[in-house]
């Protein structure tokens, strides 16, 4: 019992003097304040507040996932980049599996594959202007592959 008692005040004390704090800056050690105040059943006013600053850090990041969301669905580069410059932007860098696929898209997928995506994306939003602009970009990979093909400098 004495160490849940000990426990409570290393919590408490903690907490207090991260209250003044960024709460992007101590979102992890927050996180892990409150687990520890919940594992031993730990509730005071101190507690109470510090749930609140972490809720609405948290909620930042929710908003960033859901606007990746919408971004991974239109396949837009430039949402998807400034959904990913918003997580990197956080002092606690938020990497959900939504910044994760966004990373994976726009580092680790090749080009055509990527456009080919970005065509699928545009003929389901019914966006005309997109789809034949993707269209064109496409072709233009395309042909461009197949110039090099017949590059007779490489055969010398």
């Amino acid at each position: 019992m004495l160490h849940v008692f000990e426990e409570e005040e290393r919590v408490d004390k903690t907490l207090k003097s991260l209250m003044n704090e960024d709460p992007e800056e101590i979102f992890g050690e927050l996180a892990g304040l409150l687990q520890t105040a919940d594992e031993i059943g730990f509730n005071n006013g101190t507690v109470q507040q510090a749930r609140k600053l972490f809720e609405e850090a948290r909620q930042v990041r929710d908003e960033i996932d859901e606007d990746g969301k919408k971004a991974i669905e239109s396949l837009k580069v430039r949402e998807l980049k400034d959904t990913l410059d918003r997580a990197n932007a956080l002092k606690f860098p938020h990497r959900s599996p939504t910044i994760e696929k966004i990373i994976e898209l726009l580092y680790n997928t090749s080009k055509d594959e990527f456009v080919k995506m970005q065509l699928k994306a545009s003929v389901k939003e019914g966006d005309k202007e997109r789809i034949i602009a993707t269209t064109i970009k496409l072709r233009e990979i395309s042909l461009k592959r197949t110039m090099e093909l017949f590059d007779f400098r490489k055969f010398s």
